[in-house]
């Protein structure tokens, strides 16, 4: 499925690259330490693009692991919530 949206920046994805995005986040979710080649081999005319992407998903993951040991009383889910609330009024 093609990105509809009209703004430049954005950056088009195929329903591959989706699928492959979804299975990888879902692999790094489940703790299942994925390799990132191995999922770059399902899309090899994607390498380049969804490299990076891959990439940022681990590190966004480590990040969001370090904050929750580190504020474990944190609920990140309510805290979104809010903030939906508040641009709503």
């Amino acid at each position: 499925m093609k990105n509809e949206s009209k703004d430049p920046d954005d950056i088009d994805f195929t329903d591959a690259e989706l699928d492959l995005f979804g299975d990888f986040t879902d692999a790094v979710q489940r703790r299942e330490n994925p390799d990132i080649e191995e999922y770059l081999a399902r899309c090899p005319e994607s390498r380049d693009k969804m490299r990076t992407i891959l990439e940022m998903a681990l590190l966004l993951d480590r990040e969001m692991n370090r904050f929750r040991g580190k504020y474990p009383h944190v609920d990140l889910k309510r805290l979104n919530e809010l903030r939906r609330e508040s641009r709503q009024k």
